[in-house]
């Protein structure tokens, strides 16, 4: 993802006077509100970064006038509680914990039926 998508929600892109620089747009008016689509493009452009890049840092930043507001609560609203609660583990896990082990502050690791742990490094 160093190329970079200039209509897309959720940006990776160099800053224009240092190509080290990554820039990380998040822009979804009116006030940025996180969404599961909004999750997932965040996910791929921060995973990219895991890689091979140019960026040797990369500044977060939102739109003109909120950085991001956080849930989208109508998305919410529409989710079961059992649906509810199994995003919010994705989500925590994503935040702190990557599949391959390798990046991230830890793991999650299995602790009896519905249950889990994290396991820093």
């Amino acid at each position: 993802m160093n190329s970079h998508d200039d209509t897309g929600p959720v940006r990776l892109e160099p800053h224009p006077a240092d190509s080290r620089l990554g820039i990380l747009r998040v822009e979804r008016p009116p006030v940025n509100a996180f969404d599961q689509h909004m999750w997932d493009l965040f996910d791929h452009a921060a995973a990219s970064l895991h890689g091979p890049t140019l960026y040797r840092a990369v500044v977060i930043t939102g739109g003109p006038r909120h950085f991001a507001a956080g849930a989208d609560v109508k998305e919410l609203t529409s989710l079961s509680a059992e649906a509810g609660l199994e995003l919010e583990a994705d989500l925590i896990a994503r935040c702190f914990a990557s599949e391959d082990g390798q990046h991230g502050l830890g793991s999650f690791v299995d602790d009896g039926p519905g249950k889990a742990k994290f396991q820093g490094r």
